[in-house]
């Protein structure tokens, strides 16, 4: 019924520290998780993220240098990651959660495009303080056919919309 209900479902069922997302055409680097509660544990962060490398049907992987450096940043300072660099950007699915941290959230993913950036700002709200790598830990496929890759630029751009007005209303 889609991902914001699989999301949703998936998150009320979790008993872990830690939730992350992943879609079920990208996949990860073996040592993501790790480094990614290592991220949120020994800089005391409530959200960790990584940068993320886009594959398509054309790419042949090749091993990765995978150093990179970090960075630990105030809710406000993230804010401006999320929206200026794309390698971080307002994805769910290149970011560790705490799961006691997403449970206090009444509405979790609202079911339209880009609620995953409507979320992490939520998510944002209750957090002090969030760290990040410039590593590349997660392969994100890009597929044309996919549910981004086949709306229309008009609903794209709606949905757009939707989600910056669900984020206004949240802070109003």
């Amino acid at each position: 019924e889609g991902v914001s209900l699989a999301r949703n479902y998936g998150v009320k069922k979790s008993t872990g520290n830690y939730i992350i997302f992943v879609d079920s055409d990208d996949f990860v680097h073996k040592e993501m998780i790790k480094t990614l509660v290592d991220l949120c544990e020994k800089k005391y962060c409530d959200m960790a993220a990584c940068s993320y490398l886009r594959i398509n049907v054309h790419n042949v992987m090749e091993p990765l240098d995978i150093s990179g450096i970090v960075k630990k940043n105030t809710r406000e300072e993230f804010y401006e990651t999320m929206i200026c660099d794309s390698n971080i950007a307002g994805y769910v699915w290149n970011k560790l959660y705490k799961t006691k941290i997403i449970k206090q959230m009444s509405n979790l993913f609202l079911d339209y495009i880009f609620e995953d950036f409507e979320f992490n700002c939520r998510y944002l709200e209750l957090c002090d303080s969030i760290c990040y790598t410039t590593q590349k830990l997660y392969y994100y496929y890009v597929n044309n056919y996919g549910i981004t890759g086949t709306f229309k630029i008009n609903e794209k751009i709606i949905n757009g919309i939707k989600a910056y007005n669900a984020i206004l209303n949240y802070y109003d």
